[in-house]
């Protein structure tokens, strides 16, 4: 008996290409929803982010806070992560947290401090007491026999010490123990009165800056040395000296080892050069100098508005709203400017603000923190006004954190990690 075949079972006919066609189609059309979605998630990044980069902030959240207990006039510098307090009395090296490393004893009439790398050094200007520290505590200290002028330390400890006397000053080379390296002198009569002493990180260079006013104009020399094997055959171990006539030169600084910046009251020098170091660059400065502020990278000066100098008072047609509000368009808000400058000495960003300040310096992330006891200001290297507050507490310090909105303020008798919003 044959089979009967089965009605509802029949051959289909497939078409090969057109099913490989579908198949690439759904392929692309997955590919695309997939980029969609990258490009889409990557704009929706790129934009919060230049939000929050461009967005200027008006207050902050205070995430938590730690009491201190001060000396009067004590003053905070950033060192090795943490912070750095001194006062007449001592210093403390503490945490964010208040938590204590070290406390060191002492009593000057005017500390100062230098840092480099994991070393500082506290010294008693006009005094004679020095101390050198790391993490761990006092690595030496020494008294001198002449009043200190200025004292710089060296990333491995070693610090140039400048003492002055009536008619002579004396500069000194010292290791991390107070070890005398070298010394020279240096005849006021002769060769100019020093206004200043820069030291290398790897202490291999030093400059010195000479105030020279013979025949009643000014002149002011910056001079170099090097106790390296290059300096050795040198007289002296100078290696290049350059004077600049018209220009008092008060502070010089070595931001690396091989750069150095000058800061005249007139313009402004950039020395580069690993053994003998060159003028690469130079600003004209044609307004008086208030403050300067740097890092490695950047030169910041704070100025008058230029502006200001053309702002008429209203005459008896103008009402004082309407002359106001011109004047505030061409003062651009603001009756200081802040000048910034890279190490090539090319200006990279000029705006003006009004902030009755008391300090001005660089943070750790490399914004510009304005600010005196009741209010703060910070710009980025870009000059957007990142934040603008005041503070309910006296406010002695800034610092920045590792977020964008993150940063501890150092206020009088506590210490407030913040959050800006």
């Amino acid at each position: 008996m044959a089979k009967r075949k089965n009605p509802d079972l029949y051959a289909v006919e497939t078409d090969v290409e057109e099913a490989e066609k579908k198949i690439k189609k759904h392929r692309r059309r997955i590919r695309n929803i997939i980029l969609f979605i990258i490009i889409a998630c990557a704009a929706t990044l790129l934009g919060l982010f230049v939000f929050f980069k461009y967005k200027t902030y008006y207050g902050y959240k205070v995430l938590y806070t730690t009491e201190r207990t001060d000396a009067a006039a004590t003053k905070f510098v950033r060192f090795n992560g943490n912070m750095v307090k001194y006062s007449n009395d001592g210093a403390s090296y503490i945490d964010f947290s208040n938590h204590l490393f070290w406390n060191q004893t002492y009593e000057m009439q005017n500390p100062r401090v230098d840092v480099c790398g994991n070393y500082l050094t506290i010294y008693d200007k006009d005094g004679t007491g020095i101390y050198i520290m790391d993490e761990t505590g006092v690595k030496g200290s020494m008294e001198t026999t002449r009043p200190i002028g200025q004292v710089h330390i060296a990333e491995q400890g070693t610090i140039a010490v400048l003492t002055t006397e009536t008619s002579s000053c004396h500069i000194q080379l010292y290791d991390k123990t107070g070890k005398a390296l070298a010394k020279g002198e240096i005849h006021i009569q002769n060769s100019g009165y020093p206004l200043d002493i820069a030291l290398s990180d790897d202490a291999q260079k030093m400059a010195v800056a000479m105030l020279d006013v013979t025949d009643g104009k000014v002149k002011t020399t910056i001079g170099f040395y090097n106790f390296g094997s290059v300096g050795q055959n040198e007289v002296d171990n100078i290696v290049g000296s350059y004077s600049y006539s018209g220009t008092f030169i008060p502070r010089i600084e070595f931001v690396a080892n091989d750069r150095l910046y000058a800061f005249g009251d007139n313009q402004l020098l950039i020395f580069e050069g690993t053994q003998k170091p060159e003028e690469s660059a130079k600003v004209s400065v044609k307004k008086e100098i208030r403050s300067i502020f740097f890092n490695a990278d950047y030169l910041g000066t704070i100025t008058e508005n230029e502006q200001i100098e053309n702002i008429t008072m209203p005459t008896e047609a103008e009402s004082i709203s309407d002359v106001q509000a011109s004047q505030k368009r061409e003062s651009e808000n603001g009756v200081y400017r802040i000048n910034i400058y890279d190490h090539n000495g090319k200006q990279i960003m000029s705006r003006n603000f009004d902030l009755n300040y008391s300090s001005a310096e660089f943070l750790e992330n490399g914004e510009i923190c304005i600010y005196n006891k009741e209010e703060c200001e910070i710009f980025t290297i870009g000059g957007t006004k990142k934040f603008d507050g005041r503070l309910k507490d006296d406010l002695q310090k800034v610092f920045s954190g590792k977020g964008i909105r993150d940063y501890t303020f150092v206020l009088s008798g506590k210490t407030q990690k913040v959050l800006l919003q």
